[in-house]
C-alpha cells in the first residue's frame, strides 16, 4: 500500500510538471494578447508650415498634457514597447487666430500593435498670429582687469524677434554677458544673448520666437585707470543760473575713477546744470577718448548763491 501512495504521488508531480511545460511552451509558441495604458503621450503637430505662410503659429504646444491610450498586443511586443507612440495632430486647414479643439490620431511603432481604447475625444490647440518687434540689446560685463576700465558695446543696438504675440509681450530686452577677465587687448568678440523680461529675469516662454540675430558682435575696449576732479558747468539758458557760484558749489563724489587711452589728456571731468536747487542731481559728459560706467555718471550737487559783495561769478557755459 505504501508503494502504491509513492506511485500515486510520483506520477501527480510529474503531470504537474508537464503541464507546467507544456503551458510554457504554449504560451512561449503563441503568447496571449495583454493590454497595457501608456500616459502622458507626446504630441506631433503636423502643418506648421502652411500656417506659418498665413501669418500663424501654434502657442503653447508644451501645455498639451494628460493623453493617454491603451494598447493592445502580444506580450512580448509589449515588453519592447519603450517609446515611439504619439498623437498626431493636422493644423493646416486653420486659417485664423483663435481656440480649437482637435481631433488627434495615436500613431504606434509596430503593426503587432493595436489601439484597444482612446482615452481623450479631442485636444485644445491654441493659434495666434505672428508679429514682430525690435529690443534692445544690453552688454553686463562679468570680471574685472587690474587698473583697467573696459567698455563693451554691440554693434547691434536692437534685434529683430519675431513669433506668436504672447510670447512677444514677454520680451524686454536681449542681454549678452561678456567676461573680460581674460582680455588683453581692443577686441571684437562674438557672443550668444538671452531674451529677458521686465524683471531681469530669462524669458521662459520662447517656443515661437525667432531672432534676427544668433549671436551678437560685441566691441570690448580696454581703457587705463585715471582719478580726476569733477567740475560744474551751468547749462545754457538755465533760469536762475547767473544767480549760483558754482565755484563754492560742491559735488559728491568730488573725484571719479575714469577710463581714458594712452594718447588722453583729460584732467577733469564736467557735470552740467540744468535745474537750479538747492540740492540736485548732475550727469557727467564723457570727454572724447575717455569712458565713464553708466552707475558713474551721477552726482550729488549742492548749489551756492553768488554773494553779491563778490566778484566771484563761478563758471557759466
Amino acid at each position: 500500500m505504501r508503494g502504491n501512495r509513492r506511485e500515486h504521488v510520483k506520477t501527480a508531480v510529474i503531470s504537474i510538471v508537464v503541464a507546467i511545460l507544456v503551458w510554457m511552451a504554449i504560451n512561449y509558441i503563441n503568447p496571449p494578447e495583454l493590454t497595457t495604458t501608456i500616459y502622458n503621450l507626446p504630441v506631433r503637430i503636423s502643418g506648421e508650415h502652411e500656417i506659418k505662410n498665413r501669418g500663424l503659429t501654434v502657442v503653447d504646444k508644451s501645455k498639451i498634457s494628460g493623453l493617454s491610450v491603451s494598447v493592445k498586443g502580444k506580450r512580448n511586443d509589449l515588453l519592447k514597447l519603450s517609446g515611439g507612440v504619439y498623437v498626431d495632430i493636422d493644423v493646416s486647414q486653420i486659417d485664423e487666430a483663435g481656440e480649437y479643439q482637435l481631433v488627434g490620431n495615436v500613431s504606434l511603432p509596430s503593426s503587432k500593435l493595436s489601439v484597444d481604447k482612446v482615452k481623450f475625444t479631442t485636444i485644445p490647440v491654441k493659434i495666434e498670429q505672428i508679429e514682430s518687434k525690435g529690443i534692445k540689446v544690453v552688454v553686463k560685463q562679468t570680471g574685472s582687469i587690474s587698473t583697467k576700465l573696459v567698455r563693451c558695446q554691440s554693434e547691434e543696438e536692437t534685434i529683430i524677434i519675431t513669433g506668436a504675440r504672447s510670447e512677444l509681450a514677454d520680451v524686454k530686452y536681449a542681454e549678452a554677458q561678456v567676461d573680460i577677465s581674460e582680455l588683453t587687448e581692443d577686441s571684437v568678440i562674438k557672443e550668444s544673448y538671452e531674451l529677458m523680461d521686465k524683471n531681469g529675469e530669462p524669458v521662459s516662454r520662447k517656443e515661437t520666437i525667432e531672432c534676427s540675430e544668433s549671436e551678437l558682435n560685441i566691441n570690448c575696449a580696454i581703457y587705463d585707470t585715471r582719478n580726476v576732479p569733477i567740475r560744474l558747468v551751468m547749462a545754457e539758458g538755465t533760469k536762475g543760473g547767473k544767480d549760483i557760484d558754482l565755484i563754492a558749489s560742491t559735488v559728491t563724489p568730488e573725484m571719479i575713477e575714469i577710463g581714458v587711452k594712452s594718447h588722453s589728456e583729460v584732467d577733469c571731468v564736467y557735470a552740467k546744470v540744468f535745474e537750479i536747487a538747492e540740492e540736485t542731481e548732475c550727469t557727467i559728459t564723457e570727454p572724447e577718448g575717455a569712458y565713464i560706467p553708466e552707475e558713474r555718471k551721477k552726482v550729488k550737487v549742492k548749489l551756492a548763491k553768488i554773494d553779491k559783495n563778490s566778484d566771484n561769478t563761478g563758471e557759466i557755459e
